[in-house]
């Protein structure tokens, strides 16, 4: 309890200060009401971060403030200054730090310690003080590029360290242009940097083949020492045009101002009324969450692709990084509401990642399908969108890659690709079989650590194929609607009427007993659900509330 409540006043403390620093100075529009810090501690999974972007942009900065990892944002030391964190709650692609004097690189890590209270957090801009160093560092996004600025409170001369992955390099091209490059996945990314003096030394600190890789260079002189870099998944060249276009000179309050005027855009397209200003802190802070994916990689009418592995002309912007079991319930349906287009876009990039690749995507990102949870819920998505009006898409291109996922795809956890022998199974039976606890696996694409879920895999797919029948039915497939409704339906076979609950099932068509719809499941009760539990799933069918009622014995 001890813990709790102490998480529970840093959490009170955070709101509180921010809410007098509103109460401080005139409210100008919507973004003044966003607090990137709130849901900065972990509960139980993963927490929520500072993100600096612009909306669905492709640079999207948090500072490292744990070694190694990304959930630990109150820690009180930056390891790493993010140029990049492509992929939503991921790691960064390629840092920057900051020392004072050349001596300082002599210390075993670059990392020093900060203060929240002296910290700026907009979803436009960012400042702290890294006070080891005694530098003040402050960042600004655009679309493509990002803007640093670094101002020494001593003589010494500023030192800037940046370090890439284990396949990454450096090359200081001129006295104020340095290239770096970091593969990430099926993709590369590559950033090309300018700055405002000229270096004064420069090298690698460490290039050991198979480690991360250190480059560190110079300046000297007053004043703030400016950085700016455009980032492409294209090339270097495409890289120096994006930084041309959206960050032609030195001016960084014009970054700054331009990004506040976009954020107050595009979360003004919902005004409120009413409520306290934490209860109106709550809501804006929500909506800016909703515009940080998925991310717009178009780079001026190209774009690199993970799934073809080549880069791609496009006449329409192009998007990656969803997570659609995370976002298929109400993230999309929200865009449909605000930025229909722009939710077509995404559609549209579905289904040119699903024509590139051979299967429509679960878990896009910038590396390629990250394959992750259950389910192939852009038959949802792409659904809800068309019964909604969203139109701009070949609706016939994408019910022929969802129904390859639905006939032909294995619904193993985080696993894509042809079918299996469990999903032969499910497509004749109806239920995907559980094991016994204790029971060995025999199918080697399951993973040891997810498991079967074999419960939530059923009712998941349940609902994908009815929304599946939907999109059959728009386009007169009158057959296919039928098989995939009558698989819709296929729920059913594993509720327990003798528990009321969802329970797991055998091959041989028997309950796995003893069953405890709260614990029973192995660990994480992946064995039968998906993070959850049965109280959890029991609920899930969406599409035949009627039945599911009537089923469970009664409303009451």
């Amino acid at each position: 309890m001890k813990q709790v409540f102490k998480l529970g006043a840093v959490v009170l403390a955070l709101t509180a200060l921010f809410s007098n620093r509103l109460n401080a100075q005139e409210l100008t529009g919507p973004v003044d009401l966003v607090n990137p810090r709130i849901g900065g501690i972990s509960q139980v999974l993963m927490p929520t971060f500072p993100t600096v972007h612009r909306p669905y942009g492709m640079i999207r900065f948090f500072p490292e403030t744990s070694p190694g990892i990304s959930d630990s944002y109150l820690g009180g030391r930056i390891y790493g200054l993010p140029l990049n964190r492509p992929e939503h709650r991921g790691g960064s692609a390629i840092t920057v730090m900051a020392v004072s004097g050349y001596d300082a690189l002599k210390k075993p890590d670059f990392s020093s310690a900060i203060d929240h209270d002296f910290e700026t957090v907009t979803p436009y801009h960012y400042s702290v003080l890294l006070e080891d160093a005694n530098i003040t560092v402050d960042f600004a996004p655009t679309e493509r590029c990002g803007f640093y600025q670094f101002v020494s409170g001593s003589d010494q001369d500023i030192v800037l360290v940046f370090n890439a992955g284990k396949d990454g390099s450096f090359e200081l091209k001129s006295e104020t242009n340095l290239i770096g490059t970091e593969g990430w996945g099926k993709a590369r990314e590559y950033v090309n940097m300018r700055f405002n003096r000229a270096a004064k030394q420069s090298g690698y600190l460490s290039k050991e083949k198979g480690k991360e890789i250190s480059y560190f260079i110079v300046f000297s002189g007053k004043g703030p020492l400016k950085m700016t870099y455009g980032v492409s998944w294209i090339d270097v060249a495409q890289a120096g045009q994006n930084l041309s276009k959206e960050i032609p000179g030195w001016d960084f309050d014009r970054v700054v101002k331009e990004g506040r005027d976009i954020w107050n855009q595009e979360l003004g397209k919902i005004k409120i009324k009413g409520g306290t200003t934490d209860q109106q802190i709550t809501f804006y802070t929500a909506l800016y969450r909703c515009m940080e994916r998925m991310i717009n990689i178009n780079e001026y009418g190209r774009y690199f692709s993970a799934y073809s592995g080549k880069t791609e002309s496009t006449t329409h912007d192009f998007y990656t990084d969803d997570w659609s079991w995370d976002t298929f319930r109400s993230l999309h349906p929200l865009r449909f509401l605000l930025c229909p287009d722009r939710e077509s876009d995404m559609i549209k990039s579905y289904i040119l990642m699903g024509e590139q690749s051979g299967w429509m995507p679960t878990f896009p990102d910038i590396g390629g399908d990250a394959k992750c949870m259950i389910g192939h819920h852009q038959a949802a998505i792409i659904a809800d969108a068309w019964m909604k009006g969203i139109r701009g898409f070949d609706l016939q291109k994408a019910y022929t890659l969802l129904k390859k996922n639905a006939m032909e795809g294995t619904m193993i956890p985080w696993q894509e690709g042809p079918a299996t022998e469990l999903d032969r199974f499910y497509r004749e039976k109806g239920w995907f079989p559980a094991l016994a606890p204790g029971e060995p696996e025999t199918v080697k694409q399951v993973s040891k650590f997810e498991q079967r879920q074999a419960v939530a895999v059923t009712l998941e797919e349940s609902y994908d194929d009815w929304c599946l029948a939907q999109l059959a039915g728009e386009l007169k497939k009158t057959d296919d609607a039928k098989l995939l409704l009558s698989r819709s339906g296929n729920y059913k076979n594993v509720f327990n009427p003798a528990t009321g609950f969802m329970s797991p099932k055998k091959a041989d068509g028997t309950w796995i007993e003893p069953f405890d719809p709260k614990t029973s499941g192995g660990t994480g009760c992946r064995a039968y659900f998906a993070e959850i539990n049965s109280w959890n799933y029991s609920w899930f069918v969406p599409h035949d509330i009627d039945n599911l009622i009537s089923m469970m014995g009664s409303k009451e």
